[in-house]
């Protein structure tokens, strides 16, 4: 299956949106998508999220790993030339 190519802007606004849907997610501050081929998921991307104080890490690591899988299974990170 082809992944749809997508810009980093694009995809750190799609994660920040899907990660803060999740209840208990609402702290989450920032996200950052960065170029890394990754070998084992076959993505060429990795995520950094950042929290505010008083976050619940453990339903905040849920929601990444969920929202994690759901985009590197549809997106690739668009390199620009």
């Amino acid at each position: 299956m082809t992944k749809e190519p997508v810009a980093k802007q694009d995809l750190e606004r799609m994660a920040m949106q899907q990660i803060q849907a999740y209840p208990g997610c609402e702290l989450i501050s920032d996200v950052e998508i960065e170029f890394a081929v990754d070998e084992i998921s076959g993505a060429n991307w990795i995520m950094h999220v950042f929290t505010n104080e008083g976050a619940n890490m453990e339903r905040i690591q849920y929601a990444i790993t969920q929202t994690r899988r759901r985009l590197r299974n549809r997106y690739s990170l668009r390199t620009e030339s």
